[in-house]
Parts: structure tokens; C-alpha cells; sequence
């Protein structure tokens, strides 16, 4: 969405009916007359909210964030498209929803799985753009995903990892279909150990170590045999990461790219005269 992230305005915008179905949901806020007339406001709602544990309230917050994030025309495109391949058509369920927001809201409390999956292609589609690379040479075959088969990519990748950048210990690979063509995998290595501060539950300031995962993405096409990898480092640790997916995901050596299997080829923007004719 356009505008930054705050309570107050996910509440105004958020229909009464849909707020009072995700708390019943959480088990919460029931002392709220939601049936009456006028519905609660938001600040009623809001303090109710806030009078919660502190634990409680930052796991309402952060399902919010996550819903607000994902209210946009093309989030709703993406949870309508993974409806589709879970058998669910939501086109009508949401016809009834007013506005993005509502009609994600909709989707988390009623189908949390498909809202789940949507989360993760939409966050994929927001990456930075300068950290993807693609490769059109790869092989055309069905990728190999069973359990087995993902625990032996994050072992090769977590293996990879502490060799060069002493980092990667541990790694968790998540894949998931889309628009019936493209895998994604999602590859979660343990980065370097850190610290943060923050305020304990009897509001005072701790610096704590922790140790987040970063993120590395692979998108396979089968048909038209191309990867996209999102990956932070340079070409060789990109090149690696290409190699690890073709051994143990397609079961296949991958050597080296072809020189015409580049997406795009610029060289004929440096010459001044270059013209790029278009139709009126």
C-alpha cells in the first residue's frame, strides 16, 4: 500500500465484521460490544488492543503489519492465483470485501495457508532487483522436491557457506509452486551472530545476541529452462549457487553459460546513433 504502516489507520480502514472475526479467532477482545449500533470506533478498539500483554500485542501487530504489506491490487492478484492451484476460488469471497486491506483481512482469517504462500511470492517479487541474476540454459526437466532431496540442497548450501564466508551453520529450504510453471525455493542460512537492543516485559533496555537467517531465492521456470537467483555476493558465489541448485535439485552437472543465454544485451545503447523505433 501507498502509505506507511500505522494501527490507527489499519483500524480505520478495517470493517468491523472482519476485526471481530480475527480477535474471536485469537480468542480476544470479547468484552467489546461489536453488535451494536454504532460499531465500536477505532479508538475503542485500539485500546482495548494496547491494554493486552505485551507478548499478545506484538503478535496482533505483526499479523497486521503482514496484512497491510500484502493489501495492493497485486497482492490480491497473488492470493487469488495461489487460490487456484489450492482448488479455492476466492474471485467471489472477496467481491463482498471493500478495499485491498478488507479483502486480504478475508483471506487471513479464513484461509491462513494460501495468505501464508501469498506472503512469501509477494515478498519475492519486492527484492531488490540489482541482487537477482538469471541464467536461460538450464535444463528443462521436473525439479526434484521431496524432503530428502531439500535437506541435501541446504546441507550443500550451509557446506558452501562456512567454507568461504564463515557463516551458514544451519539452513532450512522451503519450495513452493506458482502459476503452474515456476518452483520457488526459498533458502534460509544462519547468518553471523549480532546483537540488538530492546526493552524487556518490565519496560527496561537489554542488549541481547541474536542470530538471524538470511534469504536466498531461487525461482526455476521447467519450461522455458531459466533460474532466477536472488543472492547477495559477486558472480562466483552466484555461479556456486546455480551449480548446488542444478546437482541436487534437477540431478544434473551444470557447466558453463552459454554466451547467448544472457537476458539482455546493451551494447547497442553505447553507439550514439542507436534508435529505438516505436509504434505511434
Amino acid at each position: 500500500m501507498p502509505n506507511q504502516y500505522a494501527p490507527k489507520h489499519f483500524l480505520r480502514q478495517a470493517q468491523t465484521a472482519l476485526l471481530q472475526q480475527y480477535f474471536s479467532s485469537q480468542g480476544l477482545l470479547s468484552d467489546i460490544k461489536w453488535a451494536d449500533t454504532p460499531a465500536p470506533d477505532d479508538e475503542t478498539i485500539f485500546s482495548a488492543w494496547h491494554s493486552l500483554p505485551e507478548e499478545t500485542k506484538s503478535k496482533i501487530e505483526r499479523d497486521f503489519r503482514d496484512i497491510y504489506d500484502l493489501a495492493s491490487a497485486e497482492g490480491v492478484r497473488t492470493v487469488v492465483e495461489e487460490g487456484q492451484y489450492h482448488k479455492t476460488n476466492l474471485t467471489t469471497e472477496l467481491e463482498t470485501c471493500d478495499g485491498f486491506l478488507n479483502k486480504i483481512l478475508h483471506v487471513f482469517i479464513k484461509h491462513p495457508r494460501i495468505f501464508e504462500i501469498a506472503c512469501r511470492f509477494d515478498h519475492a517479487d519486492s527484492l531488490n532487483g540489482r541482487c537477482w541474476n538469471k541464467r536461460k540454459d538450464m535444463p528443462k526437466k521436473k525439479p526434484e522436491v521431496s524432503k530428502e532431496a531439500l535437506g541435501k540442497f541446504a546441507a550443500a548450501i550451509s557446506e558452501y557457506l562456512q567454507k568461504t564466508q564463515g557463516r551458514g551453520e544451519k539452513c532450512l529450504v522451503d519450495t513452493y509452486y506458482r502459476n503452474r510453471r515456476r518452483n520457488y525455493f526459498f533458502a534460509y542460512p544462519k547468518d553471523y551472530t549480532d546483537t540488538y537492543i530492546d526493552y524487556d516485559s518490565e519496560g527496561k533496555i537489554e542488549r541481547r545476541p541474536y542470530t538471524p537467517a538470511f534469504e536466498i531465492v531461487f525461482v526455476y521456470d521447467s519450461i522455458d529452462g531459466t533460474l532466477d537467483l536472488f543472492a547477495q555476493g559477486d558472480k562466483d558465489v552466484k555461479q556456486e549457487l546455480q551449480r548446488l541448485f542444478t546437482l541436487h535439485i534437477l540431478n544434473e552437472k551444470l557447466g558453463e553459460e552459454k554466451l547467448d543465454s544472457a537476458p539482455y544485451k546493451l551494447e547497442a545503447l553505447k553507439h550514439r546513433g542507436f534508435a529505438f523505433p516505436v509504434d505511434a
